[in-house]
């Protein structure tokens, strides 16, 4: 939860936020709405290469490599804005690794629950993912109102983005295929012992 959460926060407060950032920086109105529409258009291909990576190597230290990616891929986006070109390509290589590492989040989160809670688990995670995107939203309209610059923003951003990875690289995968998990076992308890009375009143 605390990963998707970090993760969302980052996401919103940088769609959010970076036209109005860009333009500050001294970009135009059109070369804001260009640089801008490269972040979306690098999470096509983060979105088709989550599910490749996911499938050929470990979800945990994918995530964890991928978030780590993100932090360093923000702060280098803040020392470029006197680059247009090394920024584009920056901004669509952010674009790509962070909307690839949200995408992959569910799947990779479906894998924690046993069957009966997964749907539950999952929509935990999505619904405290959307505060952190609120929250993001929220700190991008403080930063602003308290004078920071480009640079200065996104060199905090890469804090959220680097804490993501850390609960993703404190958690064993697979936890399906551990022994049992709290939940899970307690669920196969309260089953046996249903189905012990059921037979044992029948039986009377």
């Amino acid at each position: 939860w605390l990963t998707y959460f970090m993760g969302l926060l980052v996401f919103y407060l940088l769609t959010n936020w970076l036209p109005t950032l860009l333009g500050e920086a001294g970009f135009s109105p059109a070369d804001s709405a260009l640089m801008t529409s490269l972040f979306p258009l690098g999470g096509v291909l983060g979105n088709l290469c989550a599910g490749w990576f996911l499938d050929r190597f470990n979800p945990n230290r994918s995530i964890t490599v991928t978030y780590i990616t993100v932090a360093i891929l923000v702060l280098m986006v803040g020392r470029s804005v006197g680059n247009p070109m090394l920024l584009g390509i920056l901004m669509f290589a952010t674009g790509t690794v962070a909307t690839g590492a949200l995408s992959s989040m569910c799947a990779y989160a479906a894998s924690f629950y046993p069957t009966e809670g997964r749907a539950t688990g999952v929509a935990w995670m999505l619904g405290i993912g959307r505060i952190g995107g609120v929250v993001g939203a929220f700190i991008g309209a403080v930063l602003m109102g308290l004078g920071w610059k480009f640079d200065a923003i996104f060199s905090v951003l890469a804090a959220p983005a680097f804490a993501s990875r850390t609960p993703a690289s404190w958690t064993r995968w697979p936890m399906m295929r551990c022994a049992t998990t709290p939940m899970s076992s307690a669920i196969s308890i309260i089953r046996s012992s249903a189905t012990a009375a059921s037979r044992w009143a029948t039986r009377r």
